[in-house]
Formats: structure tokens, C-alpha cells, sequence
């Protein structure tokens, strides 16, 4: 009997690698471009889950000094410390804040305060420089907010008929001083 062979390929058994190099190449680029737009929107929705948790602790100071300065019975007075608010030393068991909050865009316990002209605090504000990414749509009882260009432009403020404005505060020596 008489064998026939198949026809041999002309080329090689190389003609499928080169595709196959080419496919592996395209999909590590592939996977690493979903990477990259992973981590960018990770990294964004974190962002913008502390900016948020920002506000709320930079709000539960402005609230504990108002209920510190509008508590019944008591002079009107804003307090010397952050500490106060905590535990009010014109009462025994008066706290008008649960804790003293960390500043969560830095990471430490460094807020900067914001003092009228007898020292005592009327607020408080961040001396984080970056961008912020919430530009409008604040909460009603903070104002002032929209279109800034650090978050060391955010001033928790709880303001009276005396009090200032805050845009008249400066920044000076790591706190801020009315003039």
C-alpha cells in the first residue's frame, strides 16, 4: 500500500506564534489601561468619601460651639479649648461634642482654630492646601464653601450677631486670629 502524505506547511509551525505573542502583548496593555481607570476611580471615590467625612466633623465642631455658647442658664460664651466641648467645665456632665474629632484629610489631630478678638474659639478650619472636590451643593447651614480653591478655605464657623464674618479671618501662627 502506498502512503500519502499530508502537504506540508510551507511555513513552519512558527506562522501561529508571532499571533499569539501579538494577543498576549494587547491584552496585558488592555489589562493594565482597566487597572490604571480602576485605581483612578478607586482612588477617587475614596477621596470622596473623606471629603464628606470632612464635613460632617468640621459641622459637629461649628454644632458644639453653638451649643456650648447657647447653653441655658450660662453667660453666652464661646470656649477656650477644644477640650471644653468635650466636657464643658461650667457644668459636671455637660458635653456639647461626643469626641475630639482627627482631622481625616491629614491623617492627625491638628485642627486649626478660629479665635475672636478675646481668644476663644468661634471655629474651626483645615491648613490642608489641596484641591477640593465638592465645588457646590453644600449642606444649607454652612455657607461660604462653594468654588474654593483648598479646603483651608472651608471655615466651620458658628456665627452670632457679633461675630465676624469669615471672610475677615486671617490665618496666622497656626491659628486664626480676627483683626
Amino acid at each position: 500500500m502506498i502512503k500519502i502524505s499530508p502537504a506540508k506547511n510551507l511555513r513552519g509551525q512558527g506562522a501561529y506564534q508571532g499571533f499569539t505573542y501579538t494577543l498576549v502583548l494587547v491584552s496585558i496593555v488592555i489589562i493594565g489601561i482597566v487597572l490604571n481607570v480602576t485605581t483612578t476611580l478607586s482612588s477617587h471615590v475614596a477621596r470622596t468619601e473623606k471629603e464628606k467625612e470632612h464635613l460632617f466633623r468640621g459641622m459637629a465642631y461649628m454644632k458644639a460651639i453653638e451649643s456650648y455658647y447657647n447653653v441655658q442658664g450660662k453667660r453666652r460664651e464661646y470656649p477656650k479649648s477644644l477640650n471644653d466641648l468635650v466636657n464643658d467645665p461650667r457644668f459636671a456632665n455637660k458635653h456639647h461634642l461626643r469626641q475630639k474629632y482627627t482631622h481625616v484629610l491629614k491623617n492627625d489631630r491638628n485642627w486649626d482654630l478660629i479665635l475672636n478678638e478675646h481668644g476663644r474659639i468661634i471655629g474651626v478650619v483645615s491648613s490642608y492646601q489641596a484641591l477640593p472636590l465638592k465645588q457646590a451643593n453644600f449642606p444649607p447651614n454652612i455657607d461660604g464653601f462653594d468654588n474654593k480653591k483648598s479646603y483651608s478655605q472651608w471655615r466651620f464657623v458658628y456665627h452670632t450677631e457679633r461675630a465676624f464674618p469669615a471672610s475677615d479671618l486671617n490665618h496666622s501662627q497656626n491659628k486664626i486670629n480676627i483683626q
